[in-house]
């Protein structure tokens, strides 16, 4: 099964899908359906999730990286 550029992001962060789902308190399924396009998730959620993606891959907050990872995630992948 080809990667979804949502699953890579989250992968190149080195977050497992149930470790990511522990640091935001999303299901590690809803997870797997949304990186997989068969559900969308709230702002908030994709901001979470975008949020500790950019923590992950810089081990640090970063306003920057947030946002561009909120823009790659978004539905529409834009914000």
């Amino acid at each position: 099964m080809k990667l979804t550029e949502r699953a890579m992001i989250r992968k190149r962060a080195g977050l497992t899908q149930h470790r990511l789902a522990r640091l935001t308190g999303i299901s590690a399924s809803t997870i797997s359906l949304w990186e997989n396009h068969e559900l969308e998730l709230t702002p908030d959620q994709v901001e979470k999730i975008g949020r500790m993606i950019a923590q992950e891959i810089n081990r640090v907050p970063a306003i920057s990286t947030a946002t561009e990872a909120v823009r790659v995630l978004s539905p529409s992948g834009c914000e």
